[in-house]
């Protein structure tokens, strides 16, 4: 999905929710990649992630509104992906 948004394919919004911290490890591999010149800082934020509570109060939390919050306040990156890329052919 992220690789698609970069290339004008499309725009989707791609969140992982991070529970129990299931995805650090592919954050850090993300952080790592940029860091690394990889990836692109604005075409890293294609990809986030809804980290959730301590242990202690995960029985509570409310992913799905959680989730649904994180989507309503995403503000796209419109530097994000290749400026000027078209899939028209000459």
């Amino acid at each position: 999905m992220a690789t698609w948004s970069q290339l004008a394919i499309h725009k989707r919004k791609v969140l992982l929710l991070n529970v129990e911290g299931f995805y650090t490890p592919l954050l850090e591999q993300i952080a790592r990649a940029t860091k690394d010149g990889f990836i692109t800082a604005n075409n890293s934020r294609l990809v986030r992630f809804l980290d959730g509570p301590g242990e202690d109060e995960q029985e509570a939390w409310d992913w799905g509104k959680e989730a649904l919050g994180a989507m309503e306040r995403w503000e796209w990156d419109e530097s994000a992906g290749y400026a000027g890329l078209t899939w028209e052919s000459s």
